[in-house]
Parts: structure tokens; C-alpha cells; sequence
């Protein structure tokens, strides 16, 4: 939870930063905040739609929520 907290607020100072985002998606995630971790893979996503972690995580969890 703190780390999560931490990388909120490196988001509000770089807020397209896609390591970031990824890193608050896989922060959510391991909180079973499915949801949530998909929101920030899919943001880094829309940033830079190359981004192999945030594909590979996004694709690691897809199975976990219900959408």
C-alpha cells in the first residue's frame, strides 16, 4: 500500500510517466484491485502502445476481473 501511495504521487508530478503507471498498475494489482491495475496499464497503454510490461502485465491479469 505505501509503495502504491508513493507512485500516486509520482503521478500527479509526471502523469504520463509509463513506468509509473505500470508500476501503480502492478501495485493495484497485487492489492486485488484488478480494475484499477487495468485503468493504468491500459493509460500507459494509450501513451506508448509498444510498451511490452504493460502489455504482458495487462495480459497477465485479464483473467482476474470480471470486466
Amino acid at each position: 500500500e505505501k509503495a502504491r501511495e508513493d507512485f500516486c504521487k509520482a503521478l500527479q508530478a509526471h502523469p504520463n510517466h509509463i513506468y509509473v503507471l505500470n508500476n501503480l498498475g502492478t501495485c493495484s494489482a497485487l492489492l486485488n484491485d484488478y480494475r484499477k491495475a487495468i485503468e493504468y496499464y491500459n493509460r500507459s497503454l494509450a501513451i506508448s502502445p509498444g510498451f511490452k510490461q504493460a502489455q504482458n502485465n495487462l495480459r497477465l491479469i485479464s483473467g482476474q476481473s470480471a470486466f
